[in-house]
C-alpha cells in the first residue's frame, strides 16, 4: 500500500490517463458485450477519467486516517469503468487495495480493464471466476475489509448472513434506475400507474439478470429486454381490462420468457428457462 497522500494522486492520475487511452476499445467492447450505445459507453469512460484527475478535492477527506486493507467489489454489467474510478479510485485515495470482478455479461470489457490496471499491483482484477466464488472468497478472506455489491434482493439477502466478516458492506440494489420524485399535486391515477409500471421494470430485469447470470440467456441487454416484458404486461393488463377476465398466466412464465426473447430476436440463444413457482402466503395458523 501507498503510504502518502501525494503518492496515490500521482497513482490516480495515471490510471485516468490509461482509462483515458482506451476509451474507443472500452467503448466498442461494451457495445459487442451488452449493446451500450458507442456515444454512451465512451462517455462513461470520460466521466471516470475525470472523476480521477480531480481525487485531489477527495484528499483532505482521507490525510492522517488508517487504510482498511483491502477493498473488494463486484461490479454490474453496465458502467463498469466509472465503478472502477468510484469506488476503486476513493480505495487507492484512502491506501487500500482494490480488487474486483466484473459482470459476466461484459467479457471483453473485462480484458481491456484487466490490461489498463495491470501496471499497479495496488489493483487486482480477479478473472476466470463467476461472481459467486469471487464473492465466497472475499468472505473467507480476512485481508477483505471492505466489499461493495450490486444484484438482486437475493443477492444482497445472502451477503448480509455475512455482513460480520466486513468492516463496511456496501449493497447496491438491482435495476440502476435513477430515483424520481412525485409532489404533492400529481394526479393520483398517473402516479399510481407510473410507479407499478417501474416496479415491474425493476422486477423484470432483476430476474433476467438471475437468467444471464445462471447461464440460461446470453449476451442480454437486460433493460431492453425488460421494456419488451413490460410491453408485453400491458397487453395482457388491456385484454383483462376489455373482456373482464384475466389470461390463464399460472404456469405460462417460461412461455412468456421464450416468446419475449424471440420478439428481440433471442430465441436461439435461450436454454431451457426454469418453471414457473407461483408464490404463496399462508394466513395465520
Amino acid at each position: 500500500m501507498i503510504s502518502d497522500v501525494a503518492s496515490r494522486l500521482e497513482l490516480l492520475q495515471e490510471l485516468a490517463g490509461r482509462l483515458a487511452a482506451r476509451r474507443d476499445d472500452l467503448a466498442a467492447a461494451a457495445g459487442e458485450d451488452i449493446g451500450t450505445p458507442h456515444w454512451l459507453a465512451a462517455l462513461e469512460v470520460d466521466l471516470a477519467a475525470d472523476f480521477l484527475r480531480t481525487m485531489e478535492l477527495e484528499a483532505p477527506n482521507v490525510e492522517g486516517k488508517m487504510p482498511y486493507g483491502v477493498v473488494a467489489a463486484i461490479f454490474p454489467y453496465d458502467a463498469a469503468p466509472v465503478m472502477l474510478a468510484r469506488v476503486g479510485g476513493s480505495a487507492l485515495l484512502g491506501g487500500n487495495r482494490f480488487r474486483f470482478s466484473c459482470s459476466s455479461q461484459t467479457p471483453r470489457v473485462a480484458r481491456i480493464l484487466e490490461e489498463v490496471v495491470r501496471p499497479f499491483p495496488e489493483i487486482t482484477l480477479v478473472a476466470g471466476l463467476d461472481n459467486r466464488t469471487f464473492g465466497q472468497q472475499c468472505v473467507a478472506d480476512p485481508q477483505v475489509r471492505v466489499f461493495v455489491i450490486s444484484g438482486g434482493g437475493e443477492v444482497g439477502a445472502a451477503y448480509a448472513k455475512h455482513a460480520q466478516a466486513f468492516d463496511k458492506l456496501f449493497f447496491a440494489g438491482p435495476s440502476g434506475l435513477p430515483p424520481v420524485i412525485l409532489f404533492r399535486d400529481a394526479p393520483l391515477k398517473q402516479a399510481a400507474t407510473f410507479l407499478v409500471r417501474r416496479a415491474f421494470l425493476q422486477l423484470i430485469e432483476e430476474h433476467l439478470r438471475e437468467l444471464v447470470d445462471d447461464g440460461i440467456v446470453e449476451g442480454l441487454d437486460t433493460r431492453v429486454a425488460a421494456l419488451a416484458f413490460l410491453g408485453t404486461i400491458d397487453e395482457v393488463v388491456v385484454h383483462w381490462l376489455a373482456t373482464g377476465e384475466p389470461e390463464p398466466l399460472v404456469g405460462a412464465a417460461s412461455a412468456l420468457v421464450r416468446y419475449n426473447l424471440r420478439a428481440i430476436g433471442l430465441g436461439g440463444r435461450v436454454r431451457e428457462v426454469p418453471a414457473y413457482k407461483p408464490v404463496t402466503s399462508k394466513g395465520p395458523g
